[in-house]
């Protein structure tokens, strides 16, 4: 089973902001910290399992990379977007999932 390294883009980490940004109107400050921790928890598993996600060819998934795939974290809250590239995955995205399927 090959291990990656896992790369975020620049959009995740200001995205990953923003989710801790909103839940701080709501929550004391660490359930923020907390939140986003978990969400970077499920996505670091992608360094073992990565090519277990298949390829989608949907477009949701190629608008980011013609091999994107995605995976749903926080009981299917947020979708990730990411692609293998030799030994990195990269994080290109994360959203909503309401919204996941909606992007154009």
């Amino acid at each position: 089973m090959k291990n990656y390294t896992i790369r975020y883009s620049q959009q995740v980490i200001d995205r990953l902001s923003e989710i801790a940004n909103f839940i701080d109107n709501f929550f004391i400050f660490p359930s923020s910290l907390n939140y986003v921790e978990e969400i970077r928890q499920e996505i670091d598993n992608l360094s073992y399992l990565a090519d277990s996600v298949p390829k989608l060819l949907w477009r949701t998934e190629s608008q980011y990379h013609p091999n994107g795939k995605r995976l749903l974290v926080k009981n299917g809250k947020f979708t990730v977007f990411f692609h293998t590239f030799y030994e990195y995955v990269i994080i290109d995205d994360i959203v909503p999932s309401s919204t996941a399927s909606k992007k154009n």
